[in-house]
């Protein structure tokens, strides 16, 4: 098991999203943490995006209707701003967000960044979901799942079992969300690879046996990732 922290700009994302969705959070202390990441609100839910501009496989065929454009960018104008539907952090004013084809919008949106490059957006926090099905649109969509180091994203293991991936699919979806149970220690950075060649990623900690957006799992779960990883 890994002992040590890894510092990197995805642990800042999630470090962040979990604040968001912390209500005893400051919007001062939550101003100077929404820098680190890409994200987007829409209708109340928090998105992230985690996957690198090179590994986007989507096109322009693939985006299905134009949801809203965005009407805030919080980059350089953070503080004393609230929060709200429309905000983002870098895409520019107008931008037009999204739906993905075959994807629910509350889970995926995707969105054009300045440089022209699309960038695809996953639900990190949503009050209103009360389990992990109706955070996470995965359902029969999860193609594999990459096991990675806490410190530099290396690729540990693969699980590519269909067996395996309609079990820990399955326990995600009926687990109940709980963003106060929170954990530090152990933990891999965990890599859902999804149909139309998108993936999003969040940490799974062990002594926790939650995933970073607050979605505790059975046991067998952290057992599945251990087994994958000591092969």
């Amino acid at each position: 098991m890994l002992k040590r922290m890894g510092i990197c700009a995805i642990l800042f994302c999630c470090i962040m999203l979990t604040a968001c969705s912390n209500s005893s959070t400051t919007n001062a202390e939550q101003d100077v943490k929404i820098s680190w990441s890409d994200i987007m609100q829409f209708n109340d839910i928090n998105y992230i995006s985690t996957m690198r501009e090179e590994e986007v496989k989507l096109t322009k065929e693939d985006l299905d209707k134009e949801l809203y454009k965005v009407k805030y960018t919080l980059a350089g104008n953070e503080r004393g701003h609230k929060r709200q539907s429309g905000d983002a952090s870098f895409l520019p004013v107008n931008t037009q967000v999204y739906s993905v084809k075959g994807y629910n919008s509350n889970f995926c949106l995707a969105a054009y960044n300045k440089w022209g490059d699309l960038t695809v957006y996953f639900a990190h926090a949503n009050a209103k979901a009360q389990k992990g099905e109706e955070l996470l649109d995965i359902k029969d969509k999860v193609e594999s799942i990459s096991i990675q180091s806490e410190i530099n994203q290396k690729e540990l293991a693969l699980i590519s079992d269909p067996q395996l991936l309609n079990k820990m699919v399955d326990m995600i979806l009926k687990a109940p969300i709980d963003t106060n149970r929170r954990s530090s220690s152990e933990r891999y950075y965990v890599k859902f690879n999804l149909k139309k060649g998108i993936s999003f990623s969040c940490w799974y900690y062990f002594d926790g046996r939650v995933l970073s957006m607050g979605i505790p799992l059975p046991l067998e779960f952290g057992e599945i990732i251990e087994k994958a990883v000591d092969k």
